[in-house]
């Protein structure tokens, strides 16, 4: 009977408009803006259910603004942005599973997130749709962004949910973290700031290869909070340090990438800097067709600070980055952004509204009109 109830009860949230669900975290402690899940037991079993849907505004937009440039919106008006619905059971301490869904497909698939698991306090082991160990920035829930987006050469550059096997190490109260993964191989899409393509996992592998990434976490003060802003006012600074690294043998093109990570918080002040590497080399004979003939070296430098003067319900932010989407090449690829955001977060964090102002500055080539001025409105539970 309790089974069919569970059955009756997720086949009717699917029929709720705005719905999705938190990204899952890896090695990070609980942050501050966060809505409380909605989350039954029965005896030793667990079910955890999460929603949300975003909406952005495009209220200013440059003539020249455009989406494969990695720019939020080309004219002015809304984007239903991210709409997700989640799902996660546990059954005693030691077996997780989650589903994630994306009926938007917002991110190339309806399937967000999936993934069977076990975590323990010295380990973790998942397979599935996992997020791979490689970018600090990447590996942030977008719940937890003070921006309306991620920064443009995080995903240019990180790929984020792939299909592999997630193994991972902690020590020291789990303030020493290192976490190994093995995935499919990695298809880069057809635009040099478009980021990894999103692959359907029912293809398997389709493109052949394997990618392989490691990523490792250093706390020495305390175990680092959720986010990278500090809405709970960490009442002792909390340091990280890390960094990770990313090969793809694929059949088509070859990809080495590199990169560290600095995260400080304290009494609401906090700062994120991010530096990454990637080259992209195409093999001699390719497997499949492939518009690049020339190895390509990508780099990105990211700089984000915020300011919480109200914890857990106002959050200020600027961010800086560097992107240079070819270094062989001197044109509208290279360019400094600059990004500005006030966050207000709402109703125990049901509602998350956002103002987020991005400019960029390109460093050669053609000077672009693409600025753009964002308000986001974001319901979840």
């Amino acid at each position: 009977m309790r089974i069919r109830h569970v059955i009756a009860l997720l086949a009717s949230l699917t029929l709720i408009p705005t719905m999705a669900a938190a990204e899952r975290d890896y090695g990070t402690a609980p942050g501050g803006g966060r809505s409380a899940p909605l989350d039954w037991t029965f005896g030793d079993f667990k079910l955890t259910l999460s929603g949300r849907a975003q909406t952005l505004a495009a209220l200013y937009v440059g003539d020249e603004a455009r989406l494969e440039d990695g720019v939020p919106a080309e004219e002015p008006g809304f984007r239903l942005r991210r709409v997700r619905l989640g799902v996660e059971g546990t059954y005693g301490k030691y077996l997780t599973i989650g589903i994630e869904i994306d009926p938007l497909q917002s991110e190339g698939r309806a399937l967000f997130e999936a993934y069977i698991g076990s975590e323990g306090p010295y380990w973790q082991a998942f397979v599935g749709m996992v997020k791979v160990p490689y970018s600090r920035a990447a590996r942030l829930s977008t719940l937890d962004l003070p921006f309306a987006e991620r920064a443009t050469g995080i995903t240019a550059i990180a790929p984020f949910h792939q299909l592999g096997l997630l193994l991972g190490g902690k020590a020291w109260d789990e303030k020493v973290r290192l976490d190994f993964g093995v995935f499919n191989g990695l298809e880069y899409g057809s635009s040099s700031l478009g980021g990894w393509t999103q692959l359907d996992p029912l293809q398997g592998n389709r493109f052949g290869g394997v990618a392989i990434a490691a990523r490792f976490e250093f706390d020495p003060i305390g175990k680092m909070t959720a986010g990278s802003s500090d809405l709970d006012w960490a009442k002792k600074p909390l340091l990280g340090l890390g960094g990770g690294v990313l090969y793809n043998h694929g059949e088509t093109i070859r990809t080495l990438g590199f990169g560290g990570d600095l995260q400080f918080k304290w009494y609401g002040a906090a700062l994120l800097i991010e530096f990454l590497q990637m080259s992209r080399e195409p093999v001699e004979t390719p497997t499949s067709p492939t518009n690049q003939i020339t190895p390509v070296k990508q780099r990105t430098l990211l700089v984000e600070a915020s300011y919480a003067p109200i914890a857990q319900w106002l959050d200020l932010a600027f961010r800086f980055e560097m992107v240079d989407d070819n270094l062989e090449l001197k044109d509208e690829g290279d360019f400094f952004g600059i990004g500005a955001a006030v966050t207000g977060t709402l109703f125990k964090g049901h509602l998350k509204v956002q103002a987020h102002y991005q400019h960029r500055r390109e460093r050669s080539g053609l000077a672009l009109d693409n600025d753009v001025f964002l308000l986001n409105v974001e319901g979840r539970f």
